[in-house]
Protein backbone atom coordinates (compact mmCIF):
# COMPACT_ATOMS: atom_id res chain seq x y z
CA UNK A 1 0.00 0.00 0.00
CA UNK A 2 1.55 3.62 -0.56
CA UNK A 3 1.30 5.99 1.79
CA UNK A 4 -0.44 8.92 1.53
CA UNK A 5 -0.58 12.51 3.66
CA UNK A 6 -4.15 13.64 4.45
CA UNK A 7 -5.94 16.76 3.31
CA UNK A 8 -4.41 20.61 3.41
CA UNK A 9 -6.87 21.20 5.53
CA UNK A 10 -6.26 19.30 8.62
CA UNK A 11 -2.23 20.23 8.17
CA UNK A 12 -2.10 22.15 11.44
CA UNK A 13 -3.19 18.83 13.49
CA UNK A 14 -0.92 16.36 14.98
CA UNK A 15 0.68 14.00 12.55
CA UNK A 16 -0.41 10.18 13.13
CA UNK A 17 0.70 6.81 11.29
CA UNK A 18 -1.65 4.35 10.88
CA UNK A 19 -0.14 0.92 10.10
CA UNK A 20 -2.30 -2.23 8.88
CA UNK A 21 -2.41 -4.41 6.37
CA UNK A 22 -6.15 -4.03 5.50
CA UNK A 23 -7.20 -1.20 3.18
CA UNK A 24 -10.51 -0.90 4.42
CA UNK A 25 -9.59 -0.72 7.93
CA UNK A 26 -6.58 1.79 7.38
CA UNK A 27 -9.71 3.84 5.41
CA UNK A 28 -11.80 3.78 8.05
CA UNK A 29 -9.58 5.16 10.81
CA UNK A 30 -8.03 7.77 8.67
CA UNK A 31 -11.30 8.90 8.22
CA UNK A 32 -11.88 9.22 11.92
CA UNK A 33 -8.82 10.78 13.16
CA UNK A 34 -8.99 13.64 9.62
CA UNK A 35 -12.42 14.33 11.34
CA UNK A 36 -10.84 14.77 14.30
CA UNK A 37 -8.73 17.27 12.94
CA UNK A 38 -5.48 15.09 12.55
CA UNK A 39 -3.01 14.67 9.54
CA UNK A 40 -2.80 11.36 9.07
CA UNK A 41 0.05 9.26 7.35
CA UNK A 42 -0.16 4.79 6.45
CA UNK A 43 1.28 1.97 6.42
CA UNK A 44 0.58 -1.15 5.11
CA UNK A 45 3.56 -3.51 6.82
CA UNK A 46 5.73 -3.71 9.55
CA UNK A 47 9.11 -2.72 7.11
CA UNK A 48 6.83 0.21 5.72
CA UNK A 49 5.71 1.86 9.35
CA UNK A 50 9.09 2.02 10.71
CA UNK A 51 10.75 3.60 7.21
CA UNK A 52 7.45 5.92 7.45
CA UNK A 53 7.64 6.17 11.17
CA UNK A 54 11.44 7.73 10.96
CA UNK A 55 10.77 9.62 7.71
CA UNK A 56 8.19 12.09 9.55
CA UNK A 57 8.62 11.36 12.90
CA UNK A 58 4.84 11.03 13.55
CA UNK A 59 3.38 12.33 17.22
CA UNK A 60 1.33 9.37 17.60
CA UNK A 61 1.61 5.22 15.83
CA UNK A 62 -1.68 3.15 15.36
CA UNK A 63 -0.24 -0.04 14.73
CA UNK A 64 -2.42 -3.57 14.32
CA UNK A 65 -0.13 -6.54 15.74
CA UNK A 66 -0.30 -9.12 12.71
CA UNK A 67 1.59 -7.73 9.60
CA UNK A 68 3.06 -8.41 6.32
CA UNK A 69 7.11 -8.69 6.66
CA UNK A 70 6.89 -7.17 10.83
CA UNK A 71 4.50 -7.81 13.46
CA UNK A 72 3.33 -4.93 15.41
CA UNK A 73 5.01 -6.77 18.46
CA UNK A 74 8.56 -5.71 16.97
CA UNK A 75 7.62 -2.28 15.36
CA UNK A 76 6.81 -1.21 19.01
CA UNK A 77 9.89 -2.47 20.46
CA UNK A 78 12.33 -1.31 17.87
CA UNK A 79 10.51 2.25 18.47
CA UNK A 80 10.79 1.39 21.93
CA UNK A 81 14.47 0.67 22.32
CA UNK A 82 15.57 3.84 20.51
CA UNK A 83 16.22 6.87 23.15
CA UNK A 84 14.73 9.23 19.97
CA UNK A 85 11.70 8.06 19.42
CA UNK A 86 10.93 6.33 22.45
CA UNK A 87 8.63 9.27 23.98
CA UNK A 88 6.66 8.86 20.63
CA UNK A 89 2.96 6.68 22.09
CA UNK A 90 1.58 3.63 20.95
CA UNK A 91 -1.99 2.38 20.12
CA UNK A 92 -2.11 -1.11 19.10
CA UNK A 93 -5.22 -1.32 17.51
CA UNK A 94 -5.88 -5.12 16.72
CA UNK A 95 -8.64 -8.20 16.18
CA UNK A 96 -6.99 -10.35 18.54
CA UNK A 97 -8.63 -9.70 22.14
CA UNK A 98 -6.22 -12.31 24.37
CA UNK A 99 -4.72 -11.75 27.82
CA UNK A 100 -1.57 -12.50 26.02
CA UNK A 101 -1.87 -10.51 23.27
CA UNK A 102 -2.74 -7.54 25.74
CA UNK A 103 -0.02 -9.07 27.70
CA UNK A 104 2.84 -9.07 25.11
CA UNK A 105 1.21 -5.51 23.63
CA UNK A 106 2.15 -3.90 26.88
CA UNK A 107 5.76 -5.84 27.56
CA UNK A 108 6.50 -4.68 23.73
CA UNK A 109 6.09 -1.19 24.90
CA UNK A 110 2.66 0.20 24.22
CA UNK A 111 0.52 2.84 25.62
CA UNK A 112 -2.61 1.74 25.00
CA UNK A 113 -4.53 -1.09 23.31
CA UNK A 114 -7.93 -1.03 21.62
CA UNK A 115 -10.03 -3.94 19.65
CA UNK A 116 -10.81 -3.25 15.93
CA UNK A 117 -14.69 -2.93 17.57
CA UNK A 118 -14.16 0.09 18.37
CA UNK A 119 -16.31 3.21 17.81
CA UNK A 120 -15.36 6.52 16.15
CA UNK A 121 -15.56 8.03 19.62
CA UNK A 122 -13.62 5.67 21.50
CA UNK A 123 -10.79 5.90 19.48
CA UNK A 124 -10.93 9.59 19.25
CA UNK A 125 -10.33 9.83 22.81
CA UNK A 126 -7.93 7.39 23.11
CA UNK A 127 -5.53 9.06 20.83
CA UNK A 128 -6.13 12.41 22.67
CA UNK A 129 -5.68 11.27 25.94
CA UNK A 130 -2.13 9.69 24.37
CA UNK A 131 -1.25 12.87 22.59
CA UNK A 132 -1.76 14.83 25.80
CA UNK A 133 -0.29 12.47 28.21
CA UNK A 134 3.09 12.00 25.80
CA UNK A 135 6.73 13.48 27.23
CA UNK A 136 7.28 16.92 27.04
CA UNK A 137 8.94 17.38 23.51
CA UNK A 138 11.76 19.55 24.97
CA UNK A 139 12.70 16.00 27.12
CA UNK A 140 13.12 14.09 23.53
CA UNK A 141 14.00 16.46 20.59
CA UNK A 142 12.93 15.70 17.06
CA UNK A 143 15.58 14.01 15.26
CA UNK A 144 15.87 14.54 11.72
CA UNK A 145 14.36 12.41 9.10
CA UNK A 146 15.56 9.56 8.10
CA UNK A 147 15.13 7.61 5.03
CA UNK A 148 15.57 3.80 5.72
CA UNK A 149 16.01 0.97 3.09
CA UNK A 150 14.35 -2.19 4.35
CA UNK A 151 17.25 -3.84 4.08
CA UNK A 152 18.50 -1.58 6.72
CA UNK A 153 15.33 -1.86 8.81
CA UNK A 154 15.79 -5.17 9.01
CA UNK A 155 19.22 -4.71 10.30
CA UNK A 156 18.35 -2.71 13.22
CA UNK A 157 15.29 -5.29 14.11
CA UNK A 158 18.28 -8.08 14.13
CA UNK A 159 20.62 -6.03 16.24
CA UNK A 160 17.69 -4.98 18.77
CA UNK A 161 16.98 -8.87 18.62
CA UNK A 162 20.33 -9.96 19.35
CA UNK A 163 20.76 -7.73 22.23
CA UNK A 164 17.74 -8.60 24.05
CA UNK A 165 18.59 -12.45 23.81
CA UNK A 166 22.38 -10.96 25.26
CA UNK A 167 20.29 -9.01 28.56
CA UNK A 168 18.47 -12.51 28.57
CA UNK A 169 21.13 -14.62 28.92
CA UNK A 170 22.46 -12.49 31.59
CA UNK A 171 19.50 -12.13 33.30
CA UNK A 172 19.08 -16.39 33.28
CA UNK A 173 23.05 -16.69 34.45
CA UNK A 174 22.00 -14.18 37.36
CA UNK A 175 19.32 -16.19 38.00
CA UNK A 176 20.69 -19.47 38.12
CA UNK A 177 23.13 -18.18 40.80
CA UNK A 178 20.49 -18.48 43.48
CA UNK A 179 20.43 -22.20 43.26
CA UNK A 180 23.59 -22.61 44.81
CA UNK A 181 24.41 -19.85 47.01
CA UNK A 182 22.69 -18.78 50.25
CA UNK A 183 25.49 -16.39 51.50
CA UNK A 184 25.68 -12.76 50.80
CA UNK A 185 29.69 -12.27 50.29
CA UNK A 186 29.69 -15.20 47.69
CA UNK A 187 26.41 -14.16 45.91
CA UNK A 188 27.74 -10.40 45.66
CA UNK A 189 30.68 -12.26 44.21
CA UNK A 190 29.47 -14.29 41.89
CA UNK A 191 27.14 -11.67 40.48
CA UNK A 192 30.27 -9.00 40.45
CA UNK A 193 31.81 -12.28 38.02
CA UNK A 194 28.66 -12.10 35.30
CA UNK A 195 28.94 -8.47 35.17
CA UNK A 196 32.67 -8.93 34.39
CA UNK A 197 31.77 -10.67 31.30
CA UNK A 198 30.50 -7.60 29.70
CA UNK A 199 32.23 -4.66 31.60
CA UNK A 200 35.48 -3.80 31.67
CA UNK A 201 35.60 -2.79 35.74
CA UNK A 202 38.62 -2.39 37.61
CA UNK A 203 36.80 -2.49 40.74
CA UNK A 204 33.25 -4.18 41.51
CA UNK A 205 31.28 -3.82 44.92
CA UNK A 206 27.75 -4.70 46.41
CA UNK A 207 26.51 -3.12 49.44
CA UNK A 208 23.85 -4.34 52.13
CA UNK A 209 22.63 -1.40 53.42
CA UNK A 210 21.07 -2.67 57.06
CA UNK A 211 23.85 -4.94 57.71
CA UNK A 212 26.32 -2.55 56.46
CA UNK A 213 28.50 -5.24 54.72
CA UNK A 214 29.98 -4.29 51.74
CA UNK A 215 31.89 -6.76 49.10
CA UNK A 216 34.79 -5.82 46.94
CA UNK A 217 36.18 -7.56 44.16
CA UNK A 218 39.55 -5.71 42.15
CA UNK A 219 40.42 -7.38 38.54
CA UNK A 220 43.58 -7.66 38.77
CA UNK A 221 46.55 -5.07 40.60
CA UNK A 222 44.68 -2.79 42.68
CA UNK A 223 46.09 -0.38 45.14
CA UNK A 224 44.82 -0.71 48.36
CA UNK A 225 44.36 3.14 48.16
CA UNK A 226 41.91 2.58 44.92
CA UNK A 227 40.02 0.22 47.15
CA UNK A 228 39.79 2.37 50.29
CA UNK A 229 38.35 5.17 47.92
CA UNK A 230 35.37 2.78 46.46
CA UNK A 231 34.40 2.18 49.77
CA UNK A 232 34.33 5.69 50.99
CA UNK A 233 32.61 6.10 47.91
CA UNK A 234 30.12 3.36 48.54
CA UNK A 235 29.40 4.47 51.83
CA UNK A 236 28.69 8.22 50.60
CA UNK A 237 25.79 6.75 48.24
CA UNK A 238 24.09 4.86 50.64
CA UNK A 239 24.04 7.52 52.88
CA UNK A 240 22.94 9.46 50.05
CA UNK A 241 20.00 6.90 49.19
CA UNK A 242 15.84 8.51 49.82
CA UNK A 243 13.92 6.86 51.96
CA UNK A 244 16.78 4.09 53.81
CA UNK A 245 17.54 3.88 57.41
CA UNK A 246 21.30 4.06 57.58
CA UNK A 247 23.25 1.59 60.72
CA UNK A 248 25.69 3.40 62.37
CA UNK A 249 29.36 3.14 62.02
CA UNK A 250 31.97 1.87 58.86
CA UNK A 251 30.43 -1.02 56.87
CA UNK A 252 32.25 -4.08 57.24
CA UNK A 253 34.04 -4.68 54.59
CA UNK A 254 34.97 -8.47 52.62
CA UNK A 255 37.39 -8.26 49.81
CA UNK A 256 37.54 -11.06 47.05
CA UNK A 257 40.76 -11.85 45.55
CA UNK A 258 40.34 -14.86 43.28
CA UNK A 259 40.67 -12.66 39.67
CA UNK A 260 43.02 -10.08 41.05
CA UNK A 261 44.57 -8.61 44.41
CA UNK A 262 44.94 -5.67 46.54
CA UNK A 263 48.81 -4.71 46.52
CA UNK A 264 50.48 -1.90 48.77
CA UNK A 265 52.35 0.26 45.58
CA UNK A 266 49.96 3.09 43.68
CA UNK A 267 48.42 1.62 40.58
CA UNK A 268 46.30 3.76 38.26
CA UNK A 269 43.76 5.55 40.18
CA UNK A 270 40.52 5.28 39.39
CA UNK A 271 38.48 7.62 37.13
CA UNK A 272 35.11 6.73 36.69
CA UNK A 273 32.98 5.45 39.07
CA UNK A 274 28.79 4.51 39.04
CA UNK A 275 26.84 3.62 41.28
CA UNK A 276 23.14 1.91 40.56
CA UNK A 277 20.38 1.13 44.01
CA UNK A 278 19.75 -2.11 44.29
CA UNK A 279 15.71 -3.08 44.68
CA UNK A 280 13.55 -5.83 46.44
CA UNK A 281 10.05 -5.84 47.21
CA UNK A 282 9.94 -2.17 46.57
CA UNK A 283 12.38 -1.42 48.84
CA UNK A 284 16.35 -0.24 48.55
CA UNK A 285 18.21 -3.26 50.34
CA UNK A 286 21.76 -2.42 48.68
CA UNK A 287 23.63 -0.49 46.36
CA UNK A 288 25.89 -1.87 43.48
CA UNK A 289 29.15 0.45 42.42
CA UNK A 290 31.56 -0.02 39.60
CA UNK A 291 34.82 1.68 39.44
CA UNK A 292 37.72 1.54 36.40
CA UNK A 293 41.42 3.47 35.55
CA UNK A 294 39.54 4.41 32.46
CA UNK A 295 37.52 8.10 31.96
CA UNK A 296 34.27 7.63 30.76
CA UNK A 297 34.50 3.58 31.36
CA UNK A 298 30.53 3.02 31.11
CA UNK A 299 28.92 4.18 27.88
CA UNK A 300 24.78 4.42 27.91
CA UNK A 301 24.81 0.70 26.34
CA UNK A 302 26.78 -1.02 29.06
CA UNK A 303 24.76 1.34 31.52
CA UNK A 304 21.72 0.14 30.01
CA UNK A 305 22.41 -3.72 30.43
CA UNK A 306 23.52 -3.64 33.94
CA UNK A 307 19.70 -1.55 34.45
CA UNK A 308 18.30 -4.36 32.75
CA UNK A 309 19.17 -6.87 35.68
CA UNK A 310 18.94 -4.78 38.64
CA UNK A 311 16.10 -6.69 39.63
CA UNK A 312 17.06 -10.40 39.12
CA UNK A 313 20.54 -9.22 40.79
CA UNK A 314 18.65 -7.17 43.99
CA UNK A 315 17.10 -11.01 44.21
CA UNK A 316 19.99 -13.12 44.67
CA UNK A 317 21.63 -10.64 47.29
CA UNK A 318 18.23 -10.16 49.40
CA UNK A 319 17.61 -14.35 48.93
CA UNK A 320 21.04 -14.89 49.87
CA UNK A 321 20.76 -12.13 52.75
CA UNK A 322 17.29 -13.96 54.10
CA UNK A 323 19.12 -17.33 54.50
CA UNK A 324 21.96 -15.56 56.21
CA UNK A 325 18.99 -14.24 58.78
CA UNK A 326 17.35 -17.88 58.82
CA UNK A 327 20.54 -19.59 59.54
CA UNK A 328 21.96 -16.80 62.43
CA UNK A 329 18.24 -17.23 63.73
CA UNK A 330 18.90 -21.18 63.86
CA UNK A 331 21.97 -20.86 65.88
CA UNK A 332 20.95 -18.86 68.46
Amino acid sequence: MMSEMSKEAHMEGDLILVADDSPTLVRIVSEVLEGGGYRVLTAGDGVETVQQFYAHRPDLLISDIAMPKLSGYLVCRLIKEDWSASHVPILMLTARDSATDRFWAAKSGAERYLTKDFGPDDLLAVVSELLRDRAPSNLSPVSAPQHLSEGSVLTRVCEMLDRKLFESTLVNEIGELGSNISDFAEAADAALGVLANFLEYTIGAVALCDERVLAVRPIGDVSRANVAGVVQQMDEAMRNLPNVVHADGDAAVVTFENVGRVVEEETDRLQTFVSMPLRAGGNVIGLLGLASTRANAFGEAELSTVRIIEHPLAGLVNTARLFERIAATAVN
